[in-house]
């Protein structure tokens, strides 16, 4: 690989960090400070995927894979893919026979680490900002151009569809668009500086809402692409 190996360190920031890194990188790809509604949305859903930024890696804000042309930092962590409609899971070694915390073993002889099993390779980022900045121009682009417009539009569940068109998660769409939505209105509340209101969507919930959120193992031919994993610590 080209890129640079790292430990795998957890980032978790709050809510406040993670507004400030969003609209800022918001602003540089736009040139112009997004609306309270665009910034709710666009945090709404990084919240989703990462447990309200508590189950985020090396500030990787999309959990994005480092693929073999990649040239910046990349870490390894143990998460779980939908291939063929069963949930695998991977740790930087290898496969694993089932989630670790099911007493999952490893599946043959352990690789080594680096550069670990590609589905474990994701980017790696010196602090949320340059994550943010990442995530943001690789969503802005490319396969998701016609997300990125809805998102722009703060067309949350039109957002939602065009990420399910494009292959952006395997969950059922009714129950992600549901928890993008939530988190929206409770983020555009707290950022119009009222009382926020009271949601049930911690980190607990929201895995239950959306176990996993990943390409097809297929993707990989492609090169670099996004998935959402459960992380493990």
């Amino acid at each position: 690989m080209r890129a640079t190996y790292v430990p795998a360190v957890r980032t978790p920031i709050s809510f406040e960090r993670a507004t400030a890194a969003m609209r800022w990188a918001l602003r540089e790809q736009l040139g112009v400070s997004a609306p309270d509604l665009v910034l709710a949305l666009a945090l709404a859903k990084t919240a989703l995927e990462t447990g309200r930024w508590t189950q985020m890696w090396c500030s990787n804000w999309g959990n994005i894979k480092a693929g073999e042309t990649y040239s910046g930092m990349f870490t390894c962590i143990t998460l779980n893919e939908v291939l063929n409609g069963k949930v695998v899971w991977f740790a930087p070694e290898g496969q694993l026979t089932a989630a670790p915390s099911r007493g999952g073993t490893l599946i043959g002889a352990p690789m080594p680490v680096p550069d670990g099993h590609p589905q474990t390779r994701m980017r790696a980022y010196a602090n949320e900002f340059d994550g943010v900045d990442g995530y943001v121009s690789f969503v802005a682009g490319g396969r998701y151009a016609a997300a990125w417009k809805l998102l722009l539009a703060g067309d949350a569940a039109g957002y939602v569809h065009a990420l399910k068109a494009a292959g952006y998660f395997t969950a059922d769409e009714v129950t992600y668009a549901r928890g993008v939505v939530s988190l929206r209105n409770e983020f555009l509340t707290r950022l119009r500086s009222e009382a926020p209101p009271k949601v049930d969507l911690e980190w607990e919930a929201i895995k239950a809402l959306v176990p996993t959120l990943q390409f097809s193992v297929e993707e990989l031919k492609d090169g670099d692409f996004e998935e959402t994993v459960e992380a493990v610590a």
